[in-house]
């Protein structure tokens, strides 16, 4: 149950027309079905703009009646709520009570995204000094990026070996993933209503508006195949990856153009769900749950 509870959310909410949380997108192992990652635009106006963030996320065969068992970013970030040296964060939100089958994927995103647009939202921060040093104020997110990168100048080629040879064997280790990940077939006929009476997905519903980094892909994607790539567009991954690396090194300026594109799309996607909702086409929110088999 737990891998087709999974496969439905990847269908539905990531790699399919309805998107489930904006700058935020997930790829699969390819040896493993119950490891995602999660990859994270860096929230807009937060030190962390610009950056890609790379969340690893493990689910277990009681998914989705339990969360998933570790959550851990594999790309280095100075946070109060990220544990500087393995990069776990506190899983309260995701055990026990606190969990529901209701909740899935699309919460997991949602909440890892907050984190890095609010670093003072939680309770119990995971790296008390980080946490003491701005008094849990989360408003003072930039003097936490500034300390980081002031702490890193100071340190020596010695003390920053450990670190750089981590992060070039986790960027070693997603490559190597990502060479032979294929997205999940999305075409297919419409599922009928189950035993609960779910009803059908509506294909009239307005697509949700892509963001900036969605139309730099689309746009640069034939010329990353025909020149990063020699030609070879079966590597769909890849493609994805050189163009995560090319939209982090564009400035705001280079940016521009995009962002008022993504911001054009979803005064278009509001325009047309207001227009959806009057003529009665309804919210078209499947319930997430499975049917127990």
């Amino acid at each position: 149950m737990a891998l087709k509870r999974l496969e439905k959310e990847y269908k539905k909410l990531w790699d399919g027309s309805e998107h489930g949380v904006e700058d935020v997108e997930v790829t699969r192992s390819t040896s493993n079905p119950f490891e995602w990652e999660f990859i994270i635009n860096g929230p807009a106006g937060t030190p962390y703009d610009g950056g890609l963030f790379f969340v690893k996320s493990v689910f277990g065969p009681s998914y989705p009646f339990k969360g998933p068992s570790e959550l851990r970013f594999t790309t280095k970030v100075y946070h109060p709520a990220i544990q500087t040296e393995s990069g776990k964060i506190c899983m309260e939100h995701f055990q026990g009570t606190n969990w529901s089958p209701a909740k899935g994927t699309k919460f997991v995103a949602t909440y890892l995204k907050q984190l890095l647009s609010d670093p003072g939202m939680v309770d119990t921060p995971i790296e008390a000094a980080i946490a003491k040093q701005f008094k849990g104020d989360g408003s003072k997110v930039s003097l936490v990026a500034k300390a980081a990168g002031e702490a890193w100048k100071k340190m020596s080629d010695a003390d920053k070996k450990p670190w750089n040879a981590k992060a070039e064997a986790d960027k070693a280790r997603h490559a190597k993933e990502m060479e032979t990940y294929v997205p999940s077939e999305t075409s297919g006929a419409a599922k009928k209503k189950g035993k609960k009476g779910k009803k059908e997905k509506d294909p009239n519903k307005p697509k949700k508006g892509l963001s900036g980094y969605m139309f730099f892909v689309k746009e640069n994607r034939a010329d990353i195949i025909a020149k990063d790539l020699k030609g070879d567009g079966s590597k769909v991954a890849e493609v994805t990856k050189i163009a995560g690396k090319k939209w982090k090194e564009l400035d705001a300026k280079g940016r521009e153009k995009y962002e008022k594109m993504a911001a054009e799309d979803k005064k278009r996607w509001e325009k047309e769900m207001a227009e959806y909702k009057a003529n009665n086409g309804g919210d078209d929110d499947d319930d997430d749950e499975e049917d127990e088999e």
